[in-house]
């Protein structure tokens, strides 16, 4: 089994914007690395609180995602069959946070 993974650091981009005033800033990110669909980013809930998600889809092969949050906490969404979204969204801080996705093939 050998295993694919993407990983970005959204909080950077996220805390400067947040350092000039726009406090319901988001960074969101659309890719498509090999043959899937990844998005990813960090947003401000309705209670103002922080999320990082991953959300990455696969036609052909098993997959999932995954994120870091603030404090180099790790989060991983169950494993999905091929066409069938894996997602995980964890409350956390604006810095540290990364995104993942696992794409497997054998």
């Amino acid at each position: 089994m050998r295993v694919r993974v993407r990983n970005i650091a959204a909080g950077i981009v996220v805390g400067a914007l947040l350092a000039a005033g726009g406090a319901s800033a988001a960074s969101a990110t659309t890719t498509y690395p090999e043959g899937g669909t990844h998005k990813f980013g960090v947003y401000t809930g309705s209670a103002e609180e922080t999320h990082n998600y991953s959300n990455y889809y696969h036609p052909k092969n098993w997959h999932r995602s995954s994120v870091t949050i603030t404090g180099n906490r790790d989060y991983k969404s169950s494993d999905q069959p091929r066409g069938v979204w894996s997602k995980i969204d964890k409350e956390t801080g604006w810095t540290g946070n990364k995104a993942w996705y696992y794409r497997y093939t054998y």
